[in-house]
């Protein structure tokens, strides 16, 4: 879904809400019990089971133009409202204690290369783009259920193929080995709030955490949100 906006004297932007694009492969999964078990043994399964609140078009606009770049917080009339740890965890259900979670540049301790990677998790015959392969490609449904979640994490650009670092957090969550998503989830939501709020990108991909967050909030938007169906959630 695309919608226009004009951001405080920036130049206009068209904002994508890009998010959860792998709709059949996330309802296959949720019928598969080994994919359940291991999103649940990682401490995903949460947040792999978070609404869809791509409809709510307009109020991610709304949202995205109270957004200061300046003192990373929103601006609600004379109040401000700053998203914090604890609210990434409330809303997600992600660890916010675990091994930290590098999400720009390369890990210094991934010794396998992507070839070795596709070569041992990927379809025959893949090949790599722009040193990414396509999660499709992976063939054990457990792991890429894992990386598509792991993606949605990262609020990544290219959420069709992973990078060798994000393979290798997903193999690690199949030990399995817990995180904390919830730091480097909240830099990154920072990052593209301040980007699409300057006109600097179009694309936005926690546009259900920051619906959800306002929601808790501001409960006065509340009778104005059609939620979808609730799935079955766990603690």
């Amino acid at each position: 879904m695309v919608i226009a906006g004009t951001f405080g004297g920036a130049k206009a932007v068209m904002i994508e809400w890009k998010e959860r694009e792998h709709e059949a492969a996330e309802m296959a999964a949720l019928h598969s019990l080994v994919c359940i078990q291991t999103l649940r043994n990682c401490g995903l399964l949460k947040f792999f089971r978070t609404h869809n609140m791509r409809r709510q078009v307009e109020l991610l606009d709304r949202l995205v133009h109270m957004w200061d770049p300046d003192l990373q917080v929103f601006q609600v009339g004379a109040h401000t409202l700053e998203i914090d740890i604890e609210d990434i965890y409330f809303i997600t259900g992600l660890s916010k204690r675990g091994a930290p979670v590098v999400m720009s540049g390369q890990r210094s301790d991934v010794e396998f290369s992507m070839d070795d990677y596709i070569r041992r998790y990927c379809a025959a015959g893949t090949k790599k783009k722009a040193g990414r392969a396509s999660i499709l490609a992976v063939t054990d449904m457990p792991l890429r259920t894992i990386l598509f979640t792991v993606m949605r994490v990262f609020g990544s650009l290219g959420a069709h193929a992973d990078t060798k670092a994000q393979m290798n957090y997903a193999i690690e969550c199949m030990e399995p080995r817990v995180f904390n998503w919830c730091e480097g989830l909240r830099t990154n939501l920072h990052s593209q709030l301040t980007s699409c709020r300057m006109g600097k990108q179009s694309h936005f991909r926690y546009g259900s955490i920051l619906v959800a967050f306002f929601l808790e909030r501001v409960p006065l938007l509340q009778p104005h949100i059609k939620l979808p169906a609730r799935v079955p959630t766990e603690p």
